[in-house]
């Protein structure tokens, strides 16, 4: 049983600095080490080691650019409050699941991103 646990099990070290461990710092169970990651998707949203979202604001936007590309090919043979709806139900959700968590926190380029896309659509 402890070695389908240690299979499925990941360490994210929080902390604020650089990305690397230490090398006595390694986690173990039951002798083994246990693998690192930098970060982890939990409840849709991805944590960083360092706690910052920039990972996590990749993911939303690459997301939402697939699903305006594809609004935009239907778009086209549907009127206009269709898409809209579309947009508000479909895209608009993916860019802001999860938003009073990071917004505070968005640098300066992910949200230029994310108006960016926002925008696109608009178009």
């Amino acid at each position: 049983m402890a070695a389908l646990a240690l299979k499925n099990l990941l360490y994210l070290d929080i902390h604020r600095g650089t990305h690397s461990l230490p090398t006595s710092h390694k986690p173990t169970m039951d002798a083994q080490d246990v693998a690192t990651t930098l970060t982890h998707r939990h409840l849709g949203l991805e944590v960083s080691c360092d706690l910052k979202w920039h990972a996590h604001l990749l993911t939303v936007i690459s997301k939402g650019s697939r699903r305006v590309g594809l609004l935009r090919s239907m778009s086209r043979d549907l009127p206009p409050s269709v898409t809209c709806t579309l947009y508000l139900a479909y895209v608009r959700p993916t860019l802001e699941y999860a938003s009073p968590v990071w917004h505070g926190a968005v640098r300066h380029d992910d949200a230029e991103a994310l108006e960016r896309l926002q925008s696109d659509q608009k178009d």
